[in-house]
């Protein structure tokens, strides 16, 4: 009986504030502004974010050169130089400076190829983690691809989450990645921009490579060879292959040089496997005005562009610029964030 009137008294009160339109109070997320770090093999990226929940607000982002693919690929015993672990400290606590200045209150960040692939990788993330206090991960390709797709999701809302194919072209590696249901599937690329400058240089021109070697003008024959050699280092998956077959599927593709590829293509939104190749073929022009080394690099990057969409079959891409690596895609994913306090040391 007891029971029963305690039921009765609920079933009068909830069904009193039904009537009466009193609404059940909702929980908001305290806004909290983020710090996240990716710490790629070309650049390191930072993004400061106010983060309520799943909403994400960019506030401040910021890239800066530090080289460690490239001076891995010069490297002949695979360790990173004393000279590179010092661009890379200094690098990190300028954008620490930077998120501490945009008011920052947490402080997140992730390691990818190259510390995951020099020697001495794993020691000099131990350093910087020591000598900035922030909370850094190493993760594996595997991860690498996951939080490349999240962030992906952030930059293009109006493509379905099942529709979506993320392209992420790094200096030491590349990822595609698509999600089914619960699961990833993610293609681990073997090599990235500075492992194709690396094997341009020794398989093709037969010089070992060092830093700021200037090898144009190269010729279209040499392009075809380079292209021949990276996709011979590239599996088309089951998977893939499978899911290109849909016409709903979006591959999408982020980087920090879209520019150059809208201006020289034309295309603002999408671009076309042909777009890239002639793209390519144009920039071979030696009386193309671009510096020198800056055009090299763009080169390299359309080549191993050109050489991932046709291996892979991808016909077109959706394509936008973004400077944050995947430092967005690490903002909601809570598990970056729930660490032991690290005091960020101010410099």
């Amino acid at each position: 009986m007891f029971k029963l009137f305690i039921y009765l008294v609920l079933l009068m009160f909830l069904t009193t504030h039904s009537l009466i339109g009193v609404a059940p109070t909702l929980i908001t997320p305290q806004p909290v502004t983020r710090a996240a770090f990716d710490l790629g093999s070309g650049t390191f990226k930072l993004a400061v974010a106010e983060v309520a929940g799943n909403q994400v607000h960019l506030k401040f982002s910021k890239v800066m050169k530090v080289g460690l693919g490239l001076d891995l690929a010069e490297s002949t015993n695979g360790l990173l130089s004393e000279k590179v672990q010092k661009v890379a400290l200094k690098s990190l606590i300028e954008l620490l400076q930077d998120a501490q200045a945009q008011g920052a209150t947490q402080f997140a960040g992730i390691a990818t190829a190259a510390f995951r692939h020099a020697t001495n990788g794993e020691a000099l993330l131990q350093k910087l983690k020591q000598d900035t206090g922030i909370h850094l991960r190493l993760i594996t390709q595997e991860e690498e691809g996951i939080l490349a797709f999240k962030t992906f999701l952030t930059v293009f809302p109006d493509i379905q989450q099942a529709n979506c194919i993320a392209l992420d072209l790094g200096a030491a590696s590349f990822q595609l990645t698509t999600q089914n249901e619960e699961t990833y599937d993610v293609l681990h690329g073997p090599i990235g921009v500075s492992g194709v400058l690396k094997l341009f240089s020794e398989e093709i021109r037969g010089i070992p490579y060092k830093r700021g070697l200037v090898f144009t003008p190269i010729a279209s024959d040499e392009i075809s060879l380079l292209i021949e050699k990276i996709k011979s280092k590239i599996t088309l998956p089951t998977w893939l292959q499978t899911k290109l077959l849909n016409e709903s599927i979006k591959v999408c593709f982020l980087d920090d040089w879209i520019e150059e590829i809208q201006q020289r293509t034309g295309q603002a939104l999408k671009v076309s496997k042909a777009h890239i190749w002639d793209a390519l073929q144009n920039i071979i022009d030696p009386n193309d005005s671009i510096p020198v080394l800056r055009r090299q690099s763009y080169i390299i990057g359309y080549a191993l562009l050109y050489s991932v969409m046709d291996k892979l079959q991808i016909n077109e891409l959706n394509m936008k610029l973004q400077t944050t690596g995947s430092a967005l895609g690490i903002m909601t994913e809570e598990y970056f964030w729930h660490y032991d306090e690290f005091a960020c040391k101010s410099r």
